[in-house]
């Protein structure tokens, strides 16, 4: 009887520590890069690209590694001093509030919804393992969609038209 009690209250004290910890360990909605695709030109690539520094740091590669590491960008004092590691939690965190996490910082744009903020959060995890996308000049890293809807990949050699294949010496 004794076990059974004290089993009872073992588990108990688990479901209270659970539902105490709750509020600080955020559910993420999982996203849909595609949404996130479009979210990013429409909201983000005015700053910023995948693989080029603007206004704000290039984004491909971001998972994992650590803020204001972006070679070639000049990051403020706050973002430099925040040791934040990019991943799912610590982007949510910084696209609802990039002053509440590092206060000083220079983006000065939050992104309110919890939805877009998952989509543009699976849209850069996918860039960022994707490897360089096709495009037409899209400032956002050059991505965009193909015939079927969906994200094209540069191809491993860019393809070369059929004339520059020609010699240059040909008579006819």
């Amino acid at each position: 009887m004794t076990s059974a009690i004290s089993s009872s209250l073992s588990s108990a004290a688990c479901l209270a520590g659970a539902a105490l910890l709750a509020p600080f360990t955020p559910a993420l909605a999982a996203g849909n890069a595609d949404a996130g695709l479009v979210l990013y030109q429409a909201r983000c690539s005015a700053c910023h690209s995948l693989d080029h520094n603007g206004v704000g740091p290039a984004h491909r590669g971001v998972f994992g590694r650590a803020a204001a590491l972006t070679p070639g960008f000049a990051y403020s004092d706050a973002l430099r001093s925040s040791h934040l590691i990019w991943d799912e939690t610590s982007l949510e965190r910084w696209l609802t509030d990039p002053e509440k996490v590092a206060p000083g910082q220079r983006m000065g744009i939050s992104v309110p919804d919890a939805k877009e903020r998952a989509d543009l959060i699976a849209y850069l995890k996918k860039a960022g393992t994707a490897g360089k996308w096709r495009g037409h000049g899209i400032r956002s890293g050059g991505v965009r969609y193909g015939n079927t809807g969906a994200l094209e990949r540069a191809p491993a050699t860019p393809p070369v038209h059929p004339n520059l294949l020609r010699s240059h010496h040909a008579t006819s």
